[in-house]
C-alpha cells in the first residue's frame, strides 16, 4: 500500500476565502471609482435604455475632415464620439512591427483607466494592445513631421 500524504484542507480552505476576500475588495473599489453612488446607477438604468452601437464605419485618421460639433464646449459628447471614430479607424500604413514597452506606473493606470472605459463605458470592442498601438501611430502621424521640423531649425 502507498503511504497517503495528508493534506490540510482547513488550511487550503483558509487560503482560498483569503484570496476571494482581497478579489471582493478590489472589485468594490473597482465599482466605487466607476460609480459615485447607487442611487445615481439605479435612476440612470430606469430611465435609459441599454443599446449596442453597431456601425461598419472604418475612416482613417489622417483623412478624416473635423467635424463642427454644436454642444463641443458644452458637454463631452464630442469627445466621446471622436474617441469612438479613433477606436474604430484603422491606421496602419505598412505591416505591423512588435516591440516592448515600459511605461510608469502613473501612465499605465491611465491606460488601463482608458481602456477599461473603452470597453465597459462605451461599449467598444478594443483590445488594449489595439489602445495603445494607435494612440502611438496617430501621434506618429500627427506630431511627426512638425516635431522634426522644429528639431531641424534649432
Amino acid at each position: 500500500m502507498k503511504k497517503q500524504r495528508k493534506i490540510d484542507t482547513l488550511g487550503l480552505i483558509q487560503k482560498m476565502a483569503e484570496k476571494n476576500k482581497k478579489t471582493v475588495d478590489v472589485l468594490e473599489e473597482l465599482k466605487n471609482e466607476r460609480v459615485p453612488s447607487k442611487s445615481t446607477l439605479e435612476n440612470k438604468q430606469h430611465s435609459e435604455r441599454k443599446s449596442v452601437k453597431k456601425k461598419d464605419e472604418t475612416t482613417a485618421i489622417g483623412n478624416s475632415k473635423p467635424q463642427k460639433c454644436e454642444n463641443a464646449p458644452e458637454g463631452n459628447g464630442y469627445a466621446v464620439q471622436k474617441f469612438e471614430q479613433f477606436l474604430k479607424a484603422e491606421s496602419f500604413r505598412d505591416r505591423k512591427e512588435s516591440f516592448v514597452l515600459s511605461l510608469s506606473r502613473e501612465c499605465m493606470a491611465k491606460y488601463e483607466k482608458l481602456a477599461q472605459g473603452a470597453s465597459y463605458k462605451l461599449e467598444i470592442k478594443t483590445h488594449r494592445n489595439d489602445l495603445m498601438r494607435k494612440v502611438l501611430e496617430d501621434f506618429i502621424q500627427q506630431k511627426f513631421r512638425k516635431l522634426l521640423n522644429l528639431i531641424e531649425q534649432e
